[in-house]
This record gives C-alpha cells, structure tokens and sequence, in this order.
C-alpha cells in the first residue's frame, strides 16, 4: 500500500492506493494446500494457483513447485526469464491442463530465459481421463528450456495440429521423456510428429526418450516419434513408437534437419522407414537402427551388439562395432544416461557412450552381406584395455552343434563361419580367471538367401525361404525375408494381399510362368505397390482388384522402376487418377490393362482413368489399354499424361467408355508417339473420344485415331482440344484396314494407309511395335502409324502376346 500527504502552510493534502506496487522476490512457492498469501515468498504462503504464481514472477525468479496435481484453467504462458521448477521431481509433480482455444497449447514458453524444470505435464487427469484435444507444449521461437520432464497421454484430433506433446520452433529440450503421446490429423491431413513437431526455428531435443508415440490417419503421416524440418536432435531413444500410413515409426527427418547418435529400436510405420524417414540421408549421421518394422516387414537386422536387446537393454557391449565409431564432435559432453561422450576419445554411434574403464565381455557380429555367401565373423572382447580371452577356453555353438572343426563350431575370441541360409541361434561361452561367462543369443543371426520362393502349398516351409523346398506359403511372410539385392520368386497360384507393400529396396518381384499363371489378388480392399527405388522390378504378374483412394489402384510409382510383362485387371481408384498406376517416373512394358475404372462418386472429373503419368521420365511402352471404365465419375481419358510430361508409345489404348474423353488425355511437354487409339466412346457431349490435348505444348505423331465416337453427338471423335489439330503430326483418321477381330487384333494390312507413312525419329532405333517386331527393319524405310509394324507374310501367321 503507498500513502502520499503534502503540506502547504497549515494546508494537507494526502492520497493512498492499496495494492498499487507488488514486489516480488527471487523465489515463488506454489503447493496445492499453500496460504496463498502474496507475494508467495515462502511455502506456508505458497500460492495455490500456478497462474498466480506465474503472473507474479520476474525475470529471474524461481517458482518452487511443490509435489501433487496442478490444474489449470486457462494457458500457462512463462513469457518471461523466470523457472519453474519441482523441488520433488515429475514422478510427483504434475500439471494437467487444456486447450482452451484450438491450436493453443496447455503450457507456452516464450522467452529465452524461461524454464520448465522436473515436472510431468500431463494429458489425463488424476483419475485417469484423457482429453480428445490438444493439451501439451509448445516452445515459440523466442525459445526456453524443458528440462528433467515427462510429456505424456495428450491427444491431438485436430485436423490442423501436430505434434501432441510439444510443437516447437526454438528453444531447447533435454532429459526428457515422452510417452503415450497420440496425433490424429483428420481431413486429409497428414499428421507429423507423435510427440514432438519441428517445422521452423532452431531448436535442440538432446538426451530425449520416446516411448510408444502415436501418429496416424488423415493424409500420409511422418514420425510416430518426432517430426523435424529444421533444428538437431542428438543423443536420444526411440522405441515402440508408432505410424500409421505414413513413414518413419521411430522419427522422421525432412529440410534442413540434422539427427545424430540416436538409437531407434522396435519401431513400426505401416508404409515404409520403421525407424528413421529421411528426404536426405546424409542428414542422419551415426545412428543406430534395429528391428523396427514397416508394412509388416522387419528391417535393421544386423547386429549392433547392444548388451540386451530383447531384454530393452540398448547400452553398447565392448565388442560392438559401433564403440569409437562416430568420428563427428558436436553432439554434446553427454549421452542419455548424462555419463562423459568421449570416454574412448572418440564417440560412440547411438544414444550410449560405452565405458571403458569397467570390466566387460562382450559378443556381435559382422556381416560383409546379409546373403549366405558371404562369411560371418563372431567377435568376442573384452575391457578395460588389455583383458585377452584365452582362445583355448574360448567356444561359440550355432543351433546347438558342439564346438568342431565345421563351419557350425568353433573355439576363439573371434572366429569366421561361412552359413547357409537360415536363422541360427548362437551360444558363447568363455573361461576368464577361472570364472565362466557365458551369453545367449536366440535367433540372432539370419542369413538370406538371393532368392525367397513362395508357393501355394508346402508342408516344408521355413523362413527364410531361400529354395524351393522351403518356400514359403503365405505373401506377407515372404516379403518379411525379400530384402536388398534378392527375387520374390511366385510360383502358380492365387496369391492374397492384405497390406500394401512399400518397395524402397532393390528387390525383384518376378513369378514363374507369367501372368496367366499368377495372381496378387487384392480383393479391392488395398493397394499391392507403392515403388520408391529405382531398382524394384516388377515381371509376370497379374495384379487383381487393387483398390486405393488415390494414387494408384495398383501401383504407385515415385521412383524410376521397371513394371514388365504384368496384368493389371479390374483394379480401380477412389479419386485422383490411376487405377492401374500412378506415376511420376519409371517404365511401364509389355503389360495389359483391363477394365479398370474409378468408383468415386464426389468427383466431377477423374482424370487418367486408368494410367496418370505425370513426369518428364515417364515411359509406357508396347503396352494393352482395354475397356477401361467409370462407375460413379466422368472419367477423363483411360491414359492421362500430365503437365509435367511423360511418354506413351507402340500401344493401344481401346474399347474405354467414358463420359469425359475416351481414350488419351495428354498435357503439357505429354508425347503420344506410334500408337493406336480406336473403338473408344465419350458418353458426354462435346466430348473428344479419342485423344485430347490440353495443352499446345503436347506432341501426337504417327498415330492412328479410328473409330471412337462421341455416342451423345453421334459422330466420330478423334481429336481435339487446345492446340489441335497443330499437336497432330503424320497422324490417320482414315480406315487402318486392320487384320483380324476389329477393336481387338491392330496389326494392319499391306494395303493400310498407314503402311510406310509415319516419320522415322532417333528413340526408334533398337526399339520394338506392340507385337516385338523392331520398329526400324530397314534404315532407308518410313515406319509405319499406328503401334504396330505391318508384318507382311505369306500363308497364315499366327500371333502371341
């Protein structure tokens, strides 16, 4: 309270105001059963209320919070240089609160300074209920620290908010744990970062553990752990750690972002990356991966030679190759568990620093190649520096076999076997100043061989299906052993498909005998493929009943991949194009597509019905579009080439109806060369049936337009839109004269219009028709329009395909 009173002569004036000056001290007591008596000084007067606690700090201030549930009713911001902190520690020290606006935190900090320190904020009360809204973190760019905290069970179901533990875009998070966190984006948005979204700014995660993170639904999810674009996160955990159709179980890595020396184990994405997503790889640096999981396939198998692995024991064991392997500075003086990072003098790969001045044996061991050709070598060791095992009191057994002079048993600190395909179970066993030490390892070593067969029936199989004998069964189980470098290898039969499957190794999918033989049924409930590596072939098979919202019903290709003699029937796409494949590189060869259609019912327009192609590297090539078609949308071209180009040649598009055009859509940089459009219908007035361009940019050459018609105008159709009909080149509107069943056999005859009237370019040269005729037979001859090579011959010829 001030009072003011001033005299002049025998006159007095005085004024007073209550209230009017608070003066706060250095430290803020806060306890649920305090005084609540200003300015909070002491424990006996602690405020009762965090929000009063906070409104009374200064920069500079320590707020005590005492052990207990601390409720809040509105956002907790500590917008200024101030601490708070828990004299107790998180296990008895929470904060529960709620989004009161949508997309405000619980708890902001805002200032450089500012503190949060040894505290649990939590997502569910005291009583265990859990709210279905974003309550957790968030760190602006202005920055603050979060310290020896726990971050658990917040819920985020908005469809514009990530990150459901902590949204951050500066400051420093460090020996922290969160757990149970759960992002739902809904709407078509894809959400990013199950516990903690980075997207801007430069903030630090250092000495983190995430546990058992959720991110999921909406669009295409990142980060079932972490989310970040820019900023480093160094020296944590992530284990158990969840993404639903997206990538990156464990935590994934976009922009500019940097991860180093983390450990991600026993992660799971549903698409692809288990562990750790990463646009540029080099920007993960000295990780450790292990058993994680994507698509139901288990990835990062070797060995790291963690002490425990399937006890949850990730500390390095001396033997590990990862020991005095990360050769970066500038991750910190500490790893997870706050023990010196350079105890080697130089860095450890992973979360943990091993330490070598106490006594330890470890085992691991190394593999040029995950393949069976290639050596194993077993490695035993010991610390501090200069403990020698003897080798003569030195045993590893493989499945049981005894010691010996064969490849399955051998005695020494560090042997070499040369296994066969399997998965073997190793026992270790030393003698050291007469004491025995001993480790097992059950199934720890999986030796793959460079072809993984499946069959319909084999009472033989057993992982990993390196030979006939052993093939497996079941689809599924064999891409869990398809890996880098190796054949899927299908026999006959109908094969079920109950999860798409994400191709980013160099793996070929190949069957048997061919297509007529070999089904991937997907019964329209999901899509087989989604291709992102280059080097993923896919030969001989029928792919049936794919079914996708959008990007494919089949296929999805993001990568310049190879799809070859392949059957796409009856596969179908909700919205967005494509219902065989979708593609923005890769080659498409000597494949049939056969009544695919799109079943969407909100689309005024779906283009590429059953192709969109939309990349300058894109090939179709010999390929068989037939009777494509729409249930529900106007369906616009059975092939759409898109503004960013791509290529369709020496094939057939035929036979599609559709109220949109009928056989080819091609946009901008989009080529059409040598190839036959016929028998197509628009159901629409005005409609092109059989190639429009959209653009004045596209190039149509030797082509034959016959036969498709615009039923609604009943009249012949054959190309239109804008630039038409400048983008036609040496192109026939006239009778081909094919030979054979009209509409289904597009060889043409002798006497066709076509023959010898096309204009020869340089890609011809080497290449081949739709029927595997070369293109060019004589140099000094025009080829022919149309997608195929008149092949003149006496008597009668007989044509396979």
């Amino acid at each position: 309270d001030v009072s003011l009173a001033v005299t002049d002569g025998d006159t007095t004036a005085t004024a007073s105001r209550s209230d009017v000056v608070r003066v706060c001290g250095s430290d803020v007591y806060v306890a649920t059963d305090g005084g609540n008596v200003y300015p909070y000084a002491t424990r006996a007067t602690a405020a009762t209320n965090l929000l009063d606690a906070v409104t009374a700090a200064g920069d500079g201030t320590t707020i005590h919070i005492a052990a207990g549930w601390h409720r809040i009713a509105q956002t907790l911001t500590i917008g200024v240089g101030a601490r708070l902190v828990s004299d107790d520690g998180p296990e008895v020290t929470t904060i529960f609160g709620k989004s009161i606006l949508a997309g405000v935190a619980a708890v902001i900090l805002s200032h450089a300074d500012a503190v949060l320190s040894g505290i649990t904020i939590s997502g569910r009360d005291e009583n265990g209920v859990q709210l279905e809204q974003w309550g957790g973190l968030s760190i602006t760019d202005a920055g603050g620290t979060l310290t020896n905290c726990v971050v658990r069970d917040h819920r985020t179901l908005n469809n514009v908010i990530s990150g459901a533990g902590l949204r951050m875009s500066g400051g420093t998070v460090v020996d922290c744990v969160f757990s149970n966190n759960f992002t739902k984006c809904s709407g078509g948005w894809g959400g990013k970062g199950g516990a903690i979204y980075m997207e801007s700014g430069n903030g630090l995660i250092d000495r983190c553990f995430f546990v058992n993170n959720t991110v999921l639904d909406g669009g295409t999810s990142y980060g079932g752990g972490v989310y970040v674009k820019t900023g480093v996160v160094r020296n944590s955990l992530f284990v158990g750690n969840y993404c639903e159709k997206g990538y990156g179980g464990g935590l994934a890595v976009a922009g500019t972002a940097i991860v180093r020396n983390c450990t991600v184990v026993r992660n799971t994405s549903t698409i692809g990356n288990g562990g750790i997503y990463a646009e540029t790889p080099a920007n993960v640096i000295d990780c450790l991966a292990w058993n994680n999981t994507a698509n139901g396939i288990p990835e990062d198998q070797a060995d790291p030679g963690f002490i425990d692995a399937e006890g949850g024991d990730y500390h390095l064991n001396v033997a590990s190759a990862a020991v005095d392997a990360s050769a970066l500075y500038g991750i910190g003086d500490l790893d997870l568990d706050g023990m010196p990072r350079y105890s080697g003098g130089v860095a450890d790969k992973g979360c943990f620093e091993y330490d070598q001045s106490q006594f330890s044996i470890g085992i691991s061991f190394d593999a040029e190649t995950p393949f069976e050709e290639s050596p194993v070598v077993f490695t035993a060791a010991a610390t501090p520096a200069g403990t020698v095992l003897d080798d003569a009191q030195t045993w590893w057994t493989v499945d049981g076999t005894e010691p010996s002079a064969s490849n399955f048993g051998a005695r020494g600190a560090i042997v070499t076997n040369a296994l066969p395909a399997g998965i073997y179970t190793v026992r270790f066993k030393t003698v050291y100043n007469g004491q025995e030490y001993s480790f097992d390892r059950p199934d720890w070593v999986i030796r793959y061989g460079r072809t993984v067969y499946l069959v319909e029936e084999n009472e033989g199989a057993a992982p990993p299906y390196a030979t006939p004998e052993t093939a497996a069964t079941n689809l599924m189980q064999a891409f869990t052993y398809a890996i880098d470098g190796s054949t899927l290898l299908i026999g006959d039969g109908t094969f079920r498909i109950t999860a798409e499957q994400t191709l980013e190794r160099d793996i070929a999918i190949r069957s048997v005998n061919g297509p007529s033989r070999t089904t991937i049924d997907a019964t329209h409930s999901v899509r087989p493929f989604v291709i992102k590596s280059k080097d993923v072939v896919l030969e001989g098979l029928r792919l049936y009943r794919g079914h996708n919202w959008s990007q494919g019903g089949a296929v999805q290709m993001v990568a310049a991949a190879t799809i070859t003699n392949c059957v796409f029937d009856s596969c179908r796409i909700q919205n967005n194009g494509g219902g065989g494949v979708n593609m923005t590189a890769g080659t498409v060869v000597d494949c049939v597509f056969t009544n695919c259609h799109t079943v969407s019912a909100y689309c005024d327009s779906q283009d590429g019905v059953t192709i969109l192609a939309n990349g300058a590297g894109c090939l179709i090539d010999r390929c068989l579009v037939i009777d494509s078609n729409e249930q529900g949308t106007k369906g616009n071209g059975a092939v759409r080439i898109g503004d960013n180009g791509g290529t369709i040649r020496n094939s057939v598009v035929a036979g599609s109806r559709l109220r949109g055009s009928g056989g080819i859509v091609a946009g901008k940089n989009a080529k059409v060369l040598n190839c036959t459009v016929t028998g197509n219908v628009s159901t629409t007035a005005g409609m092109t049936a059989g190639i429009a361009v959209s653009n004045a940019t596209a190039i149509v050459r030797n082509t034959i337009l016959w036969n498709n018609v615009n039923e609604a105008d009943g009249v012949r159709a054959e190309m239109g839109g804008v630039g038409a009909p400048a983008c036609f080149d040496h192109c026939a509107t006239d009778d081909p004269q094919f030979i054979g069943r009209p509409g289904r056999e597009f060889l043409i005859r002798s006497s066709s219009p076509c023959r010898d009237a096309g204009v020869t370019e340089s890609w011809m040269r080497g290449a081949l028709d739709f029927y595997g005729k070369p293109r060019i037979d004589k140099p000094a001859k025009p080829v022919d329009i149309g997608a195929a090579e008149c092949q003149k011959t006496d008597g009668t010829m007989v044509i396979m395909r």
